[in-house]
């Protein structure tokens, strides 16, 4: 994929046309993070073809079970040194 001019997001264009099951688009945020960055649930929900609402609950989701945090309404992964 070749990044889009309207997407913040490495790597990521419109994934709407896709069809992404609600895994594929875990493991598809997962590895966004794991790039580095941080984003706003917004932005999450905007690549995904998402609502913000879906985007804000797949998001606390994930963050019960990789290091993935939210500080100032930015999403992204903890730093390994700051992991238990």
């Amino acid at each position: 994929m070749t990044p889009d001019t309207h997407c913040r997001l490495p790597y990521v264009r419109d994934l709407t046309h896709l069809d992404l099951t609600p895994q594929d688009r875990a493991a598809l945020v997962v590895y966004i993070f794991e790039t580095g960055g941080a984003f706003t649930t917004a932005e999450i929900a905007q690549a995904f073809g998402m609502s913000v609402r879906g985007a804000l609950s797949m998001l606390t989701r994930l963050s019960r079970v990789v290091p993935l945090v939210r500080d100032n309404g930015m999403w992204g992964m903890m730093s390994k040194r700051d992991q238990p």
